[in-house]
């Protein structure tokens, strides 16, 4: 980069010399178009400079006395330019410029978006409405990762206003094993599918945490290690015919509904699975 100015050249002073190299030196700055981290204080208005903003971005500036006008951009890496908006790059917007007002209707289109170039500071509150954005512009790889629930929060259903993948669903419908006790804990944030391996007999403690997901259904598998063993249940769990059916051999499948935060409903589908 160069910039440089030579002020006032008094002839009665500045020998030939002196001259020669205030006269090189302004020359480098004229050719770089004053290339620098900010503008020259020399420059006057209607002044072109470049604001050499990192080696992968450089600004083409017009100062007009009062506004550094930005007119394109250049990424001098690769050789890339781009006159004007026809690109949003991170280095050309203020932080808190883009506001609504400042967005077109369905202006927000993939290929407008240089890849992170609209950061979270760049947006005013509440910028970006859905009329902003053109139909079919927001693809999976413009969405920060927060905004997608990963397979644990899918399973305990803790993340609200989340997209879910085909994956995170495949990961929350792997069962959870509950630990063993004299009374099973039996937490419904814990996962959708329950599991649970006997050594002793067992009861089953009444459902935490099932008003926060009312209306769920799952599976619960139950098998014997040993045995044969007891399975008891709570008083929050109803069966078809009022009475809890004994454990087969093998593993035994449960389906269950959470009705109300005080009930769940318990169907036997049979035993007799090999492990």
């Amino acid at each position: 980069m160069s910039q440089y100015d030579f002020g006032t050249i008094d002839p009665d002073t500045k020998n030939g010399t002196d001259l020669a190299v205030d006269l090189n030196n302004w020359r480098d700055g004229v050719h770089s178009l004053h290339r620098g981290a900010s503008r020259p204080a020399y420059l006057p208005a209607g002044g072109l400079w470049i604001q050499d903003v990192s080696s992968t971005s450089w600004i083409l500036r017009l100062w007009d006395g009062t506004n550094d006008n930005y007119l394109a951009a250049l990424d001098p890496s690769i050789g890339d330019i781009w006159v004007g908006n026809d690109v949003v790059r991170t280095t050309s917007i203020k932080d808190g410029a883009v506001t609504a007002p400042k967005i077109a209707a369905n202006a927000v289109e993939t290929a407008k978006i240089n890849a992170s170039a609209v950061t979270d500071a760049k947006l005013a509150s509440n910028a970006v409405t859905s009329a902003k954005i053109a139909d079919g512009n927001v693809t999976f790889a413009k969405l920060a990762g927060a905004a997608v629930a990963t397979g644990t929060e899918t399973k305990t259903g803790t993340a609200s206003n989340k997209l879910v993948t085909p994956d995170g669903l495949s990961v929350a419908q792997a069962p959870f094993t509950l630990t063993q006790a004299a009374t099973v804990a039996w937490n419904a944030r814990d996962g959708i599918n329950f599991s649970l391996q006997l050594s002793a007999n067992r009861t089953i403690g009444n459902v935490t945490n099932r008003a926060d997901v009312l209306g769920r259904t799952g599976i619960f598998l139950v098998w014997q290690s040993g045995g044969p063993y007891t399975l008891s249940w709570a008083s929050q769990f109803h069966f078809a015919d009022g009475e809890a059916p004994e454990l087969e051999a093998g593993i035994n499948i449960f389906a269950y509904y959470h009705e109300t935060s005080t009930k769940t409903f318990v169907a036997h589908a049979g035993g007799g699975f090999a492990p």
